[in-house]
């Protein structure tokens, strides 16, 4: 069976429900073959098509105990240091990527940002499509979703009189290779973002968290030297407008749930599995 992207990741996510739904049963691979009327061999393969990472894998990187696991694990890992970058992963090396985190000045943001020229583009990567724009200064939007018309509009919600065009420049064209892994030994995103003073900590901090860890609410609050402020963390965490580039799907509860992810669950489970599957291929 062989799918388009798009198709992929929507099958993967039919693969994370089913799962979600037998987590004490554990079914395996034939089992689950059988749920999908698919041969064993043609569901392994759409696993590792869709995510790069075998049925059992997925199955264990999905279950709430492996969060857990990693979440103390991750406690031992220098989550944030001074320099605002995260690791990503290309083969079986480490690579280093540079994000520079620039806000939006206030004759970018006046009159609901009139005057501001934003180039925008559609993409399939592993978790699904994507909406990613820019200004002249670096990427000011990514978001997943599932109707294009609709993710336009939320665009435009966002940037009501900017001036848009369909083109996929530079600063997208670079995240795009980012986020499908095909970068070289460094690379360096821009991003240009409308944030308050706050906001800006809280997308920083998310910055410094490594690629396969995991964080919480809370140590997220006193990475920024404000400990009471988790939930306040929360609100800002959940208005990120930069999709897994700021990782605020690496941060979890301190009980080793999930918390919540502005585009769903399943994808958050999707996207720490593939970190997870990335990060062990290494050890």
């Amino acid at each position: 069976m062989n799918l388009n992207a798009k198709s992929a990741y929507s099958f993967i996510e039919e693969l994370v429900v089913y799962l979600n739904h037998h987590l004490t049963q554990k079914p395996g691979l034939a089992q689950a073959a059988v749920f999908f009327c698919l041969e064993p061999a043609e569901l392994q393969q759409l696993c590792f098509d869709g995510l790069g990472l075998s049925f059992e894998k997925l199955e264990k990187y999905i279950n709430p105990k492996y969060y857990k696991l990693l979440l103390n694990k991750s406690k031992n890992v220098h989550l944030f240091s001074e320099a605002c970058g995260t690791p990503l992963i290309k083969n079986n090396s480490q690579v280093d990527l540079s994000i520079e985190l620039e806000v939006m000045t206030l004759e970018d943001t006046k009159n609901s940002s009139q005057g501001l020229d934003i180039n925008y583009s559609f993409f399939c990567v592993p978790f699904g499509e994507i909406l990613m724009a820019s200004t002249r200064k670096g990427i000011c939007y990514l978001a997943f979703f599932d109707d294009r018309e609709l993710a336009l509009n939320l665009l435009k919600q966002a940037f009501p009189k900017a001036k848009l065009r369909l083109h996929a420049d530079d600063f997208q064209q670079i995240a795009f290779r980012v986020l499908l892994g095909r970068v070289g030994e460094s690379q360096y995103i821009k991003l240009h973002l409308k944030a308050t003073e706050f906001q800006l900590k809280v997308w920083r901090a998310l910055l410094q968290i490594p690629f396969g860890c995991l964080s919480t609410y809370g140590a997220i609050a006193e990475t920024i030297n404000m400990p009471a402020a988790a939930r306040a963390v929360g609100t800002a965490i959940g208005s990120n407008p930069i999709a897994i580039i700021i990782p605020c799907h690496r941060v979890i509860q301190r009980s080793g749930n999930l918390g919540g992810y502005m585009w769903g669950l399943n994808r958050k489970k999707i996207i720490l599995a593939w970190e997870a599957a990335k990060i062990n291929h290494l050890v």
